[in-house]
């Protein structure tokens, strides 16, 4: 009788494992998030603000696709670096790994700082770009207790406050997470075991003029994100405002990660005292090329494209950036093929190289 009971056992597993092919449930710890240092990965973000979703249900032995999902697609990269490898680690004493984003569209860099503990995962700064201004934000946000696993609950709370005197904007974002499922998500980049983490997001924004509360908003919204050991974060996506039907299908944020994460080398721009334009590359191209150049401090740049007659076709950057090696992707696919020049302003430093798109 005991050895028929163990028969039954062991197939019942074996019709679990035929059934869940590799599919185990996850625990992220502090080991995990260290290994993602020294690391870049490619994400893909829809730009359109309404992307149908399928986000699936909570609970165990779930499977997430975001293969098939059409993006409208603003290309990010995500480079995870030593904080000292970066312009802004004296602000952030604490932190022992940063992120920088990079928009390959927008041309937009953004700064986030972490500290990892053994129990904890905690943002603890940012640097943004605001025009011809620098944000540095001093900040203290638990963005994952550790070990993470399903089931896990936290809460968070973040403020700011943007104008000056009595004129300014207060804008608080309180959020409640939960691991609500696990089991494996497919992306572009590959198939993983994954988490699900549910945040329940309420939004305030506050205006004051003279000290005067003249406008209160309120926005609340439910965004899912799948993490995984190996790409940290697969796939987010964030229902529309006001809309928390946990099953939503209209997703305002969509990102996903793609292939293209490698290794990478710290920018050889921090510390550099140079000005530097490199070759475009490819170079012919068809249609898109990319724009390399380092900056010897921060600075307002402008990069800009112009035709064999002198006249201006594409502003590619017009704004401050960050000392460093920065690349900056270009498409033209709208133009005609033929000799283009491209010229990179910081002060009065200016430097220019030639290209040609060939179709």
């Amino acid at each position: 009788m005991k050895n028929s009971i163990t028969v039954l056992f062991l197939s019942f597993v074996i019709s679990i494992l035929i059934i869940f092919p590799g599919r185990t449930q996850i625990t992220i710890t502090s080991g995990d998030l260290f290994s993602f240092v020294g690391t870049q990965k490619i994400m893909e973000t829809d730009s359109s603000g309404s992307l149908t979703v399928d986000v699936g249900s909570p609970g165990a032995n779930q499977s997430w696709n975001f293969t098939q999902t059409i993006v409208q697609a603003n290309i990010e990269t995500w480079d995870f670096l030593d904080p000292a490898n970066t312009p802004y680690a004296a602000n952030f004493p604490t932190s022992n790994i940063a992120l920088r984003i990079s928009s390959t569209t927008f041309s937009d860099t953004i700064y986030s700082f972490f500290r990892i503990e053994n129990s904890a995962f905690t943002e603890v700064g940012q640097v943004l770009f605001f025009q011809d201004t620098t944000i540095i934000q001093q900040k203290s946000l638990l963005v994952l207790p550790l070990p993470c696993t399903m089931g896990a609950n936290w809460m968070t709370r973040d403020s700011s406050e943007f104008g000056f005197a009595g004129n300014r904007i207060v804008e608080i974002d309180v959020q409640e997470n939960t691991v609500d499922g696990w089991g494996t998500v497919n992306v572009p980049s590959g198939q993983f075991n994954c988490l699900r983490i549910r945040e329940d997001n309420v939004f305030i924004s506050n205006i004051y003029v003279n000290d005067i509360l003249i406008l209160s908003d309120t926005t609340r919204s439910i965004n899912y994100t799948w993490i995984t050991k190996e790409v940290i974060v697969a796939a987010q996506a964030e229902s529309q405002a006001n809309d928390t039907n946990p099953n939503f299908t209209n997703a305002s944020n969509f990102t996903r990660n793609i292939p293209g994460t490698t290794s990478i080398v710290e920018p050889s721009g921090y510390g550099s005292d140079k000005f530097v334009l490199y070759a475009n590359y490819p170079n012919p191209f068809n249609a898109t090329t990319e724009i390399t150049f380092d900056l010897p401090q921060n600075s307002f740049i402008n990069l800009s494209v112009y035709n064999i007659t002198g006249q201006k076709v594409a502003e590619l950057v017009n704004r401050q950036m960050a000392y460093g090696t920065h690349r900056i992707s270009w498409n033209a696919g709208q133009l005609p093929s033929g000799l283009y020049f491209y010229r990179l302003q910081a002060g009065n430093n200016r430097l220019m190289r030639k290209m040609i798109l060939m179709k």
